[in-house]
């Protein structure tokens, strides 16, 4: 066991709702008392913002001001940029209460800031990973895939995502520090929501570099874990279980889980997987799981759900982007994931709220 991780601990599901609701009704306040067009257009200026937080993540700039407060010219000789033009960016930024400007002059952290660093909290690989040229560049042709209802992978990448991850080293190793972060934000809303205790040994399929099967097993000493993916993803997954000192409770096995999975696992876990897939080859991930978990096995699916009503949710945003990105992708809703899963001679047996926006989908064997 290690001493100094912390798995961060979150405020009961009922409260973060609750603030949710108070946070969308604030915001639907306050563009009803605006003029509409007033209102359109200051949303249609937050791509400029997503564009700025993914270039000071790039660049590095909390891990800077983390260490110590810094003058706009200080901040640009060490961070290299042109002193005026950063001072220009830095102003949007603290204006939205990333980073703060002291009276003095000096830029400073905020709470918000430390998402941008590196840390057990961070989110900097995961927007330097959307920030990247090329999801731009696949934006940009929106246009194309809400005519045609295709994913506009194939014309910027030339392949599919995950081929072109697996053939550009550099650009894997961000991805798959993105859904390390990823599974840091979701490691203590799991860990709140749902009660591990039962399982033996859990398997985590298309698992990456394993950060949210070694907070399990952290958290619960007795469980035994197996991490599944391909082996260019799981490669740094021994640093992951070494850090957290589960490496002897953890084995690393490496496979397509369109091919197989290992078996006598009590848990199935599968966090962000079933997203990147249509229905046919989410069937077919799922019944390979099926045909190798024993009788009393379950399956946990972690994934956005999509909501009914028009209220705002990230589900829907993922959505929009599994459409352009990913061809098959979507997110699902409660009634979707329902139907994939009865096809694939499996049951909902009950789906966990968590903390964060995504929900835990507990299925069984018919």
């Amino acid at each position: 066991m290690q001493d100094h991780i912390v798995i961060a601990k979150y405020p009961p599901v009922f409260i973060a709702r609750l603030v949710n609701c108070l946070r969308i009704a604030l915001i639907r306040l306050s563009r009803r008392l605006a003029p509409a067009n007033i209102v359109v257009f200051d949303m249609l200026q937050q791509f400029w913002l997503s564009k700025a937080i993914g270039v000071a993540a790039e660049l590095g700039l909390a891990d800077i001001l983390k260490k110590s407060s810094l003058k706009i010219d200080e901040l640009a000789l060490k961070s290299a940029c042109n002193k005026d033009a950063l001072l220009r960016m830095m102003r949007v930024l603290t204006s939205n209460g990333i980073f703060k400007e002291r009276k003095d002059g000096c830029f400073v952290m905020t709470p918000l800031a430390e998402a941008l660093c590196e840390g057990e909290n961070t989110m900097k690989h995961m927007i330097i990973h959307h920030q990247n040229p090329a999801h731009w560049v696949m934006f940009g042709e929106l246009m194309e895939t809400v005519k045609t209802g295709k994913s506009v992978s194939d014309k910027v990448l030339g392949m599919e995502p995950f081929e072109f991850l697996a053939k550009n080293p550099a650009r894997n190793a961000t991805f798959n520090r993105a859904m390390s972060d990823s599974s840091k934000m979701l490691a203590a809303a799991v860990l709140s929501a749902y009660n591990f205790s039962p399982c033996h040994t859990i398997a985590d399929i298309g698992g990456g570099e394993g950060y949210l099967l070694a907070s399990i097993l952290y958290k619960y000493p007795a469980v035994k874990g197996v991490l599944f993916d391909q082996p260019h993803v799981v490669n740094e997954a021994k640093v992951t279980f070494d850090y957290f000192g589960v490496s002897k409770r953890a084995q690393i096995v490496e496979g397509s889980f369109f091919e197989h999975v290992p078996g006598n696992a009590d848990a199935y876990l599968l966090k962000s997987i079933i997203h990147d897939w249509n229905d046919d080859d989410s069937i077919r991930i799922l019944s390979n799981i099926r045909q190798c978990m024993p009788e009393t096995a379950k399956i946990l699916i972690v994934e956005a759900v999509i909501e009914k009503g028009n209220s705002p949710s990230l589900a829907k945003m993922l959505d929009m982007l599994m459409l352009v990105v990913k061809k098959g992708g979507k997110e699902r809703t409660a009634e979707e994931y329902k139907d994939i899963l009865n096809r694939s001679g499996l049951k909902v047996l009950r789906t966990y709220k968590t903390v964060s926006p995504f929900c835990i989908i507990e299925a069984v064997k018919k």
